[in-house]
């Protein structure tokens, strides 16, 4: 009766960053959320949430330095321990001048390992992450409908905040805003203009916004014609020891009779000149996101000749505009800027969303105006659940 809605959730979320264009890593949370919902006006609403959440990051041998410093001895490799390492005898020839013996890496000499360029977020400050948060929103909303809204207008605020007693003390704050304006002389065509904005920090003993609340662009949503999550800072590829196994018979023109030993199952990390040999892992380097999101576009929607039931239906040209930045990029990391309206990416196209009993089809088709050395451009994308 008096409008106040209540509600709680408990969760459990795994996420492979991977497998959504993003610097390899992978995140486990369970966690849960009171929240509320206060109505101040017939179009505006207060919101609060208070959550609580456990994440455990998890990375493998070829993190990114901006997650875990490299290069590192993981002593694991191929789903086998490493616990050895050996001298290359390998001549510039590829001849050999002696076989290679593994020897305890117990016993490798501490100078034989190079220092790290720069420390990852995990070495400052772990792993796993118990985090008390606190939401507070503001939503407007004067749309028509709830769906493929054709006039009105709609906007958000919210912030997040962990509070001090969590692991990680960082903020979020963020705005939405959609308004649509009818087009003169054309009643059947509405402009639709629309914006995110996003900003991110650390607050107290954190000094940045965890790599796991960044902000991404690119794709639907976002800026179309760019494949998903695809734009700004790009990561640092991992730098690893070699790993490999060393050869354990030579004729007597040095050449190779056996590798591995008898059974062919010894590997170990190879040194050479008194230290451990290094090897970039990747040339591309991963997506990042960053702290910062500037993101916009303008559609214009037309109707469909021979489509009497529009409520259903929505086709567009548009123009999207965006990035991500970040202001605290480090001094390795591609393609990474503080806010700068010259990096600003930009595409044009034409979409369509059709709402199915199965959920809302969308498809575009886009251009890229001024894709940059690391963009990755998708011209034709199809989503099955969400609109534009």
């Amino acid at each position: 009766e008096d409008g106040v809605s209540r509600g709680f959730n408990i969760f459990y979320r795994a996420t492979d960053l991977d497998e959504v264009n993003v610097a390899s890593y992978s995140t486990d949370t369970l966690g849960g959320a009171i929240n509320f919902g206060y109505p101040i006006k017939e179009t505006e609403r207060l919101g609060f949430s208070f959550g609580v959440s456990n994440t455990q990051i998890n990375t493998g041998r070829f993190a990114v330095q901006e997650i875990q410093a490299s290069p590192r001895l993981d002593r694991r490799a191929f789903n086998r321990p490493v616990d050895s390492y050996y001298f290359s005898t390998q001549q510039e020839d590829g001849t050999y001048s002696a076989v290679e013996s593994l020897l305890p890496l117990g016993d490798l000499p501490p100078d034989f390992l190079t220092p790290a360029e720069q420390t990852g977020f995990l070495d400052e400050n772990g792993d796993e992450f118990l985090n008390w948060t606190i939401t507070a929103s503001w939503t407007q909303s004067t749309l028509n409908r709830g769906r493929l809204a054709t006039r009105g207008a709609a906007q958000s605020v919210a912030l997040e905040v962990s509070m001090p007693a969590s692991d990680l003390e960082f903020y979020k704050l963020t705005y939405r805003g959609e308004i649509y304006y009818p087009v003169p002389l054309l009643d059947t065509w509405t402009l639709r203009l629309r914006t995110e904005l996003g900003y991110g920090d650390g607050y107290g003993d954190t000094t940045e916004l965890p790599f796991y609340e960044h902000f991404f662009s690119g794709g639907f949503g976002s800026v179309r014609g760019y494949e998903s999550n695809t734009l700004g800072p790009r990561s640092t590829p991992a730098d690893e020891y070699r790993i490999a196994q060393p050869v354990t018979g030579i004729d007597e023109n040095g050449n190779i009779t056996e590798v591995g030993g008898p059974d062919q199952d010894e590997i170990g990390y190879v040194a050479l000149n008194d230290k451990l040999i290094v090897d970039g892992v990747r040339d591309n380097p991963d997506p990042f996101g960053g702290n910062i999101l500037l993101e916009g576009s303008a559609e214009l929607l037309f109707p469909l000749p021979f489509i009497k039931d529009r409520s259903q239906l929505r086709s567009a040209f548009f123009l999207d505009w965006g990035n991500v930045f970040d202001d605290n990029c480090r001094g390795s990391q591609q393609n990474c800027f503080d806010i700068d309206l010259d990096e600003l990416r930009y595409s044009v196209g034409v979409g369509l969303t059709w709402y199915t009993g199965f959920g809302p089809m969308t498809f575009s088709l886009a251009k890229p105006l001024n894709s940059g050395e690391f963009d990755e451009e998708e011209v034709f994308q199809f989503t099955l659940g969400r609109g534009f």
